[in-house]
């Protein structure tokens, strides 16, 4: 009896996966290039339906996981860049949680708190070339 107990503790305390794996935050590189070279300091908002945070490229953000897709416009010199749609993805790791738990503990921890989802560990934003003018939208996918 004693071990069914232990191994069914062992179980729910693989639940939440993602949770427990991967956390609810990430990091992710944001760069901005004109004509294939980098543009340094370039202000930017990264942006989601709850959110705005102002950084200057190149950054290692720090972001919240989540299911909603972030947009991202830069601007330097004047110059504005095109707007970049940061699709968000499931995170496989939460299927593990699946399994173990049939989703009872899953559900409720890794979709609730974001860590079911994952964005691109990279987003490279393109600025038009000079005297040229866009309102081209850039969908990044993992």
């Amino acid at each position: 009896m004693f071990k069914k107990i232990i191994l069914g503790m062992s179980l729910l305390s693989m639940a939440s996966c993602g949770t427990i794996l991967s956390g609810t935050e990430q990091n992710m590189i944001i760069s901005a290039y004109e004509n294939g070279n980098e543009v340094r300091d370039a202000s930017c908002q990264v942006s989601d339906s709850k959110q705005t945070i102002n950084v200057k490229t190149p950054r290692n953000l720090s972001i919240d996981k989540s299911k909603r897709d972030l947009s991202i416009t830069c601007e330097k010199d004047g110059v504005k860049s095109d707007t970049a749609i940061v699709e968000s993805s499931f995170n496989t790791i939460s299927i593990v949680g699946i399994f173990i738990d049939l989703g009872l503990i899953t559900m409720t921890t890794d979709f609730i708190s974001g860590a079911a989802w994952k964005y691109p560990e990279r987003v490279e934003i393109t600025f038009p070339p000079q005297n040229k003018s866009t309102n081209n939208q850039q969908n990044i996918k993992k």
